[in-house]
């Protein structure tokens, strides 16, 4: 069995789009993870309450070539203090593969929606979710020929989330069962007192042409970002991860306009 660690030091600060400017104690995370075998991608909300902060986590993983479908998540949890922490809730959704190689963070931010909609149930906001996302073509509605991830949302105390330091993590374990590989990410779970208090995205002056052109922008920007990427390598080279950072940050806000978009329904 192979197990390999990685620390993940590249961080995303965004906040969800919404109708007007509000200033909310929230933060969004989005990460990819490239192993040698699979690559990974991953979405991070915290949202923190007066007693209680809520993580939610969303992943989705797949192999190369004939193994592309081979690898899946198999595993989400917190490591807070040396204790393993498991979710509270825990499910699988379905993502086409195109949408996985062209929308990767709009696909993991319109499952991650669920867990984040203002003033809905979390019934509610996961149906709006999800029909969001399939509206958009970004997942599919059933999992036959199509690549399963994973999300899990935890609800911490206000005693069990001051216990995170600087060491604590959110652990994804992915395997591929054909050849009993595994891996497991370890990324930094950030302290209630570190997630952001920032103003929300406001795409509500725009028309859904002036969106989506600003999406087209942001998608060329990214396509010229990783063809410079394309000359350093994983690992080794700081220019690297210095790309990737500003890809990241380009996918999450790309994601987040795909959410006004839709819902801006008929009108423009």
């Amino acid at each position: 069995m192979r197990t390999a660690v990685i620390v993940s030091t590249l961080v995303i600060t965004v906040a969800l789009a919404a109708a007007s400017p509000v200033y909310s104690q929230e933060e969004s995370q989005y990460k990819k993870f490239k192993m040698d075998n699979e690559t990974t991608n991953v979405a991070i909300m915290y949202k923190v309450g007066a007693d209680v902060m809520d993580v939610a986590v969303s992943a989705v993983t797949t192999g190369k070539g004939a193994e592309f479908r081979k690898w899946e998540v198999t595993d989400i949890r917190l490591r807070i203090a040396g204790e393993a922490i498991r979710p509270d809730s825990y499910g699988r959704f379905y993502v086409t593969k195109e949408s996985i190689f062209r929308y990767p963070a709009a696909v993991l931010f319109g499952v991650i929606g669920a867990f984040s909609t203002y003033g809905q149930s979390g019934l509610n906001a996961g149906v709006t979710a999800a029909g969001m996302a399939i509206g958009l073509g970004l997942l599919a509605s059933q999992a036959k020929g199509e690549i399963t991830g994973q999300n899990a949302t935890f609800k911490l105390s206000s005693e069990l989330a001051g216990k995170i330091t600087d060491g604590d993590a959110i652990e994804i374990t992915t395997e591929d069962t054909n050849f009993h590989w595994k891996d497991v990410i370890r990324t930094g779970l950030t302290a209630p007192s570190a997630v952001a208090q920032t103003p929300l995205s406001d795409y509500s002056g725009m028309t859904k042409d002036e969106i989506n052109a600003k999406i087209n922008s942001m998608k060329s920007e990214i396509e010229g970002l990783e063809t410079r990427q394309s000359s350093y390598k994983y690992g080794e080279d700081p220019e690297y991860d210095d790309i990737q950072k500003k890809i990241e940050s380009l996918e999450t806000e790309r994601g987040l306009a795909y959410r006004m978009w839709y819902n801006k329904g008929d009108n423009s």
